[in-house]
């Protein structure tokens, strides 16, 4: 089913331009990150490293948070086209399992102990081992290039075959001239969603 395309079609032109700002970024502790002025908590991590082959590029980004180190993987595919061409939706922007969430482990287990506080819904559970794949729309006017110091924007659908309860969406940014990867609330309806995603 297309439930995807059709949550396109209704939230991403009222989103394209607005979304991933940056939010106190000069801030150390995750905790802190969050936009309160609209209830969303926007979390930024430092990319310390990037690989490349032929099919992805991999991210490990961490931060500090509550003097534990918290991090996780992100791949994004290569291939991901453009969203936005010439001022207008693409839909070439989609890309089935164009992100892949993984666990780097201990860290990736505080990462989601920290999101779940952030998110107001503590749990013990542990960042799952199985990769997490998810459908990405890429909301830039150009393909991914992480060697430069651009802004790419891209927006992720967690479940997007599931059952609504299971459906999430968030937006995941690359800021390059920062080194930062940003993980942002699309709405916060979708937290427990989120969380169930990412739990072993």
């Amino acid at each position: 089913m297309n439930f995807f395309k059709i949550i396109l079609l209704m939230s991403i032109l009222s989103t394209l331009w607005n979304c991933g700002q940056n939010k106190n970024d000069s801030l150390k502790e995750i905790t802190e990150i969050t936009n309160k002025e609209d209830d969303f908590a926007d979390v930024s991590l430092n990319i310390l490293s990037k690989t490349h082959d032929e099919n992805y590029t991999s991210f490990v980004a961490k931060r500090m948070c509550n003097q534990k180190v918290v991090g996780l993987e992100v791949l994004l595919a290569n291939d991901i086209e453009p969203g936005v061409i010439n001022g207008q939706i693409s839909q070439n922007g989609f890309r089935k399992n164009g992100l892949i969430l993984k666990s780097i482990g201990k860290e990736s287990d505080e990462f989601l102990s920290a999101l779940s506080k952030l998110y107001s819904l503590n749990t013990k559970n542990k960042f799952k081992k199985n990769e997490i794949s998810a459908t990405v729309f890429s909301l830039n006017s150009e393909k991914l290039n992480s060697n430069n110091s651009s802004y790419y924007k891209f927006k992720i659908f967690l479940n997007d075959e599931s059952n609504e309860d299971d459906y999430a969406e968030l937006y995941i940014n690359l800021n390059f001239q920062n080194q930062k990867l940003e993980i942002f609330e699309k709405d916060n309806e979708y937290r427990k969603a989120i969380i169930k995603a990412l739990s072993e």
